[in-house]
């Protein structure tokens, strides 16, 4: 599978934590981790789509209007590597991060672990 297909299926996982309704968020879950996807990141660990659905609206919570900018996404076979910013509402760097993601061969996400730190 070729970076430009992963890098859709990585966008879709994104759109899941920003502006949309929770079976909205589920649906794009729904197409870019497998069942079993593992995630984490320096607060949680979770597991498929109940889970860490429960953990991006927990973060909508805490930051509504969050979005991503990605900066560059690379990798090579099944691994990706994303360095990315989360935008507030008003489009402002709060977070900048890194986030390593492994896809399944069906496409999907199948393990993404996130290194978030506060934007300087």
């Amino acid at each position: 599978m070729n970076i430009d297909r992963h890098f859709e299926t990585w966008r879709t996982y994104q759109a899941a934590w920003e502006d949309v309704t929770a079976d909205e968020r589920r649906q794009l879950l729904g197409r870019s981790i497998a069942p079993a996807c593992e995630y984490s990141d320096p607060l949680v660990e979770c597991r498929g789509v109940e889970e860490i659905s429960t953990r991006i609206e927990q973060a909508r919570s805490e930051s509504p209007g969050i979005s991503f900018r990605n900066d560059d996404f690379r990798g090579h076979h099944q691994h990706r590597i994303a360095s990315w910013r989360r935008l507030t509402a008003s489009g402002e760097a709060d977070f900048v991060g890194t986030s390593y993601a492994r896809f399944g061969e069906d496409g999907r996400l199948v393990h993404i672990t996130g290194f978030p730190a506060p934007a300087l």
